[in-house]
């Protein structure tokens, strides 16, 4: 019986294990990639124009609402206090870019002027954040083309539609109206110009549509249709018919701010602006060496589907969002820290979203921190999800949580033991063992809903090579647009925080390079100042320093030598500055230390006793320094096209072209060392400017037997090798 029954326990525990293994199978085919947000830039009310001005301005608690400017439309045509006038708007503000949006580099972005005019300056500014979020990645533009890219927009605004073909002035419509305004076009312009061939796709679900084509792209990167993602959202004011829409409709705030969560919330001030992200599948972000912002752990969208009306929020739609966010992105509701709301300023939705905020973070050990980012520059519709989630962005990269302003007295339906509102600016750090996270809400007026929950990344995933000298690089298509730049960068390295080592290094490895160019190098950020202050001093600028360049690729090719060329302390500074040197030769020194139980560090930049001409230690080191300039060469962006190698430079030609890794090199390095340390025969070597026949005259004029012509270099150039005496005598 017991026989039987030992039987039947193995074939239970078999079955068991079985199943634990197919289960642990099923997981990892079916585990979802997590994407890493890899760059982003925006250009929001108030002189936002990028994310450091973004996150200056929020640390200010800026309020960007000022009155509607004449620029746009007469706002005193259509004003009228009292609501509910038939054609009127009883709001006169709103929150508006601080640039002219009709200005347009439209001979960068290669398009005529006349087609420019009539493309909707919501495409236009999708195009100019969209080139200053990638090279906030780090990425080489140029280097994209024809690769699997994916663009998805969200947009939802037809003001300029309205203004430009909807007049009834059919002699006004040209070849390019049509195209040039329909949203379509906003995706797959950007795909055109930069030759992308993933898919591209504009997004319109209202309010939300940004945050829903987040959520879509993440779909993309992780079924593998694209490889990287572009994402993001456009609102520009234009004309007044939205806002006499909004007015009658009673949605609107009369002072032009959002109050959210304030007991005096009234409805929702406008704003408008454009916010970009780069997305990438985590995993190859790793592998390709990228900066990771923040990593997106899951999201989710939804419906409210029927509700009290069309129009009126589903606080229990909410609800199954934001917990379905969660359970796709694996976590609890203590693992999250701060909620950026939707947060309206309306007040029964807002009432609605902090209820099932509440609901869903009730069992939390502490109340949830929330915050809105329309408190500071007003609603901006289908880019509100992209603002709220690079002011996370920025917030975990300066660990501060900024103040949701114009909250004064809170809303008094709204249970506040369960959340807490960032009214003054928090501190938000790093902790070890703790995790900081996120979820970023926007939800559509027709009830499409999205939600989606971010984390720091665990670490800092590249470092960029810290240099003594910096060298800034610049190119254009015009030395109109090249002055533009130089002044943008002027800006850029006067304010504070920038530093200028890795201003110039973005500006070697992420811009593409046109035909008119400028360099600087220098060493202090204040020279630099200078020196670009006093070239666009220079009246004969585009001449003096903008040179029309070919874009004919010039080749490059390195050469590594041999012995001879090491010294003590060679490439110390680089050693100290470069953490991409100094990782790759102490990677290089720990495997030459299992092999021969030395340190190449040692030997040339911390003991002073050791003879680096012993080639136990001569050729790791010139192969350790050698391979770790080409590691150094690569994070700058300088590529070889061609490769040669002399003694043990061959072997670190031999690993940059890929027929050598850089075990198998340093193997037979190793290997090659002790077989010359064993030679105890003290021998030499010595390069000629002579022919072969002239040398061998004088090895036998010299009777020397332990000597010969080891190499002929060149016609007038031969290597003499032999017993050192030997050699020397002839």
């Amino acid at each position: 019986m017991n026989s039987e029954m030992n039987k039947y326990k193995t074939a239970l525990k078999k079955a068991i294990d079985k199943i634990n293994e197919l289960d642990n199978q099923l997981k990892e085919v079916t585990k979802k990639d997590e994407i890493a947000i890899i760059g982003y830039n925006c250009r929001f009310p108030m002189g936002a124009n990028s994310a450091s001005e973004f996150w200056r301005l929020l640390e200010a608690e800026f309020d960007a609402v000022t009155e509607i400017g004449i620029e746009r439309f007469d706002i005193h045509k259509y004003y009228d206090e009292e609501k509910g006038k038939k054609g009127k708007t009883y709001t006169k503000y709103a929150s508006f870019l601080d640039t002219d949006i009709n200005s347009f580099d439209y001979k960068h972005f290669e398009i005529s002027s006349k087609e420019s005019e009539v493309i909707d300056p919501q495409h236009r500014l999708l195009l100019e954040v969209t080139w200053e979020a990638l090279e906030n990645a780090e990425l080489n533009i140029d280097k994209l083309k024809g690769s699997k890219t994916g663009v998805f927009i969200g947009l939802d605004s037809f003001d300029y539609a309205k203004n430009y073909i909807f007049t009834h002035d059919v002699e006004t419509i040209s070849p390019y109206s049509l195209m040039g305004m329909s949203k379509h076009s906003a995706a797959g312009r950007i795909s055109y110009f930069y030759d992308f061939k993933g898919p591209a796709i504009v997004c319109d679900t209202a309010c939300s549509s940004s945050l829903v084509a987040l959520n879509i792209a993440i779909d993309h990167l992780r079924s593998g249709q694209c490889d990287l993602a572009i994402v993001g959202g456009a609102n520009l004011l234009i004309c007044p018919e939205s806002f006499v829409g909004l007015s009658q409709f009673q949605g609107l705030s009369a002072d032009g701010k959002c109050k959210t969560f304030d007991n005096s919330a009234d409805g929702f001030g406008r704003g408008e602006g454009c916010g970009i992200v780069i997305l990438k599948r985590l995993s190859d972000a790793k592998a390709d060496g990228n900066t990771v912002e923040a990593i997106i752990k899951g999201g989710c969208t939804g419906q409210d589907g029927r509700s009290n009306g069309f129009y009126a929020p589903n606080g229990l739609a909410e609800k199954r969002v934001l917990e379905q966010a969660l359970k796709n992105a694996d976590l609890t509701v203590n693992d999250i820290d701060y909620i950026e709301a939707h947060g309206t300023g309306t007040e029964i939705g807002d009432f609605i979203e902090c209820q099932a905020i509440c609901e869903v973070y009730k069992n939390r050990k502490k109340p949830i921190l929330i915050g809105s980012v329309k408190s500071n520059i007003g609603h901006l519709e289908a880019a509100s999800g992209m603002a709220g989630l690079i002011k996370v962005l920025l917030s975990m990269k300066n660990e501060k949580l900024p103040a949701s302003i114009h909250v004064k007295n809170r809303n008094k339906n709204i249970d506040w033991n369960k959340i807490n509102v960032v009214t003054t600016m928090l501190d938000w750090k790093r902790k070890e063992g703790k995790c900081r996270r996120a979820g970023i809400s926007a939800f559509g007026i027709s009830g499409t809903l999205a939600h989606v929950i971010i984390e720091e990344p665990e670490e800092s995933m590249v470092n960029n090579p810290r240099l003594p000298y910096g060298i800034l690089t610049l190119s254009a298509k015009s030395p109109e647009s090249l002055r533009d730049m130089l002044k943008d960068i002027l800006l850029h390295l006067e304010k504070k925080e920038t530093d200028f080592i890795d201003c110039c290094f973005t500006s070697n490895i992420t811009r593409s390079f046109h035909t008119f160019r400028y360099s600087i190098i220098e060493n202090k950020k204040e020279n630099l100042i200078k020196k670009i202050q006093e070239d666009l001093n220079n009246k004969d600028f585009s001449f003096s320093f903008g040179k029309k360049l070919s874009n004919k690729k010039r080749k490059i090719a390195f050469l590594f030598t041999g012995q001879g060329s090491i010294y003590k302390e060679i490439a110390k500074e680089l050693y100290e500055c470069s953490i991409t040197f100094k990782d790759s030769i102490q990677y290089c020194n720990d495997y030459f230390h299992k092999l021969l139980n030395i340190s190449i560090l040692d030997g040339i930049y911390f003991e002073k006793n050791i003879d680096l001409m012993n080639p136990m230690y001569s050729q790791p080191i010139i192969f350790s320094i050698e391979y770790s300039l080409t590691k150094l060469w690569d994070k700058l962006g300088i590529k070889a096209d061609f490769v040669i190698g002399h003694s043990i430079g061959e072997y670190v030609a031999a690993c940059y072209a890929g027929i050598l890794s850089c075990e198998d090199a340093m193997n037979m390095i190793a290997w090659r060392s002790k077989l010359m340390d064993s030679v105890t025969i003290k021998g030499k070597m010595v390069g000629i400017l002579t022919d072969e026949a002239t040398l061998k005259k004088a090895i036998m004029k010299s009777g020397c037997k332990q000597v010969s012509v080891a190499a002929v270099n060149a016609l007038k150039n031969v290597t003499l090798s032999g017993v050192e005496e030997e050699v020397i005598k002839v």
